[in-house]
């Protein structure tokens, strides 16, 4: 279940950035408690690409 929430991680509409990072930290401790280590550049880049694009104001 927590590889599931990893691979499909995405930042939800009206979630702020701090309730995503929040989320992503969960997941990650919950690797570590199971022994499964991700190398941090790994978790940033994932975190980067699952920001909402934000809208150009006109």
């Amino acid at each position: 279940m927590l590889v599931y929430q990893y691979e499909l991680f995405k930042m939800l509409l009206s979630e702020s950035i701090t309730s995503m990072f929040t989320r992503m930290t969960t997941i990650t401790n919950s690797f570590d408690a199971l022994g499964r280590i991700y190398i941090n550049a790994k978790i940033i880049s994932k975190i980067l690409r699952s920001l909402q694009k934000l809208e150009k104001q006109k």
